[in-house]
C-alpha cells in the first residue's frame, strides 16, 4: 500500500501516516520482467523444461557440498606454475602443514620435494587430453575436473562451468559447488574453490604473470620454443601447441576475484617472488614462511 498526500483535494492536517517513509508513485514503476519473483519464475520453469541438464547439475552440486566451509577460517596457498616457483619454498609450506592448491603439470616438481598439493586442478580440456591421468600422487577425492571432461578421466570430483562473457567482463562465483567462472585461466578457479572451502587468509605464489612467446601460430595458439615461462624447461614438449595466454580475460577474473574475496571479509594476498601481477597486495613469501615456521614450534 502506498499514500501520497493531495493537497489539491485535502485541508492541510496532520496526516495520521508519516509520509516520510513513502516515495513518490512514479520510482515504483518496473518492468514485471526484471522483479525477482518472476526471474524466479522463469529459472523454475527452465530447469523443469531441461530437466536432464538440470538433474546432471543437482547432482554435482550434491557431490560437492562436502567441500563447503570445510577450512572454514584457515589458510590457504594457491599455487601457479610459473619461473619463480621453487621446490624448497613447496617443502618449507608442507612442512609448516598450510593447505595448498596447484594444477595442470604440476607433477614434474615431484622428484625434487616430497610437498604434495592438498587440493589438484585441472581445466584446460587440451591438457586433460593429454596429462589428465598423470597425477597419482593426490587421492582422486581430491581432484578437481570441469564435468565436461567426465569421459576422460577415471576418477575425481567434477564441478560445473557457469557461463560468461570472460574477455568482457570479470566474474567471481561465491558458490563454487553450483559452478565457476573460467577466466582463461585455472587459477581463478582455484582461487572460486578456495572461497568456497572457507579459506580466510588466501596466498598465491608462482604466479608470475609474465609470458614469453617467440613463435606465434596465429592470435590463439603458439608454438613452444622451450621459453622459461614455466617452473621447469620440460614442462611442454619442444613444438608442442599451446594456447596463448589471455592476458585481458586473466586480469578482469582477477580484480573480480579480490573485489569479491575482499568484500567478504577476506583476504588475497601475491606471495609470487617477483612477476608482474599486481592486481592483489603483495606479501613477502620469505616473511611468510617464516611466520608460519615460528607458529610450528
Amino acid at each position: 500500500f502506498f499514500y501520497r498526500e493531495n493537497k489539491k483535494k485535502r485541508k492541510k492536517r496532520k496526516s495520521p501516516i508519516d509520509t516520510s517513509y513513502f516515495l513518490p508513485m512514479e520510482s515504483y514503476k518496473m518492468n514485471i520482467k526484471e522483479t525477482k519473483c518472476y526471474c524466479l519464475v522463469r529459472e523454475l520453469y527452465y530447469a523443469l523444461k531441461n530437466w536432464d541438464t538440470t538433474k546432471d547439475e543437482l547432482s554435482v552440486r550434491f557431490a560437492l557440498r562436502k567441500f563447503k566451509n570445510r577450512h572454514k577460517g584457515q589458510t590457504c596457498v594457491v599455487i601457479g606454475n610459473g619461473p619463480s616457483l621453487k621446490a624448497e619454498d613447496l617443502t618449507r609450506i608442507a612442512q609448516c602443514g598450510i593447505p595448498t592448491f596447484a594444477c595442470n603439470r604440476i607433477h614434474l616438481i615431484f622428484p625434487q620435494t616430497p610437498w604434495r598439493p592438498t587440493y589438484y586442478f585441472m581445466s584446460d580440456e587440451k591438457l586433460i587430453n593429454q596429462y589428465g591421468d598423470h597425477i597419482d600422487d593426490v587421492p582422486p577425492e581430491n581432484r578437481f575436473f570441469p564435468k565436461t571432461c567426465r569421459d576422460r578421466i577415471k576418477s575425481g570430483n567434477f564441478y560445473n562451468r557457469l557461463l560468461s562473457r570472460y574477455d568482457q567482463e570479470g566474474w567471481f562465483s561465491l558458490h563454487a559447488g553450483k559452478g565457476v567462472y573460467n577466466g582463461c585461466t585455472v587459477t581463478a578457479e582455484m582461487l572460486q574453490f578456495a572461497y568456497f572451502m572457507g579459506f580466510r587468509n588466501i596466498y598465491l605464489i608462482g604466479v608470475d604473470f609474465s609470458y614469453q612467446i617467440n613463435k606465434k601460430l596465429d592470435d590463439i595458439t603458439y608454438s613452444y620454443q622451450g621459453e622459461n615461462n614455466y617452473f621447469i624447461p620440460g614442462y611442454l614438449k619442444p613444438g608442442e601447441v599451446a594456447d596463448m595466454p589471455n592476458v585481458n580475460a586473466n586480469l578482469l577474473a582477477f580484480h573480480a576475484a579480490k573485489e569479491a574475496i575482499e568484500g567478504q571479509g577476506r583476504t588475497v594476498q601475491n606471495a609470487t617472488r617477483g612477476g608482474k601481477l599486481e592486481v592483489f597486495t603483495r606479501a613477502n613469501l620469505d616473511e611468510l614462511l617464516q611466520k608460519w615456521e615460528e607458529g610450528q614450534r
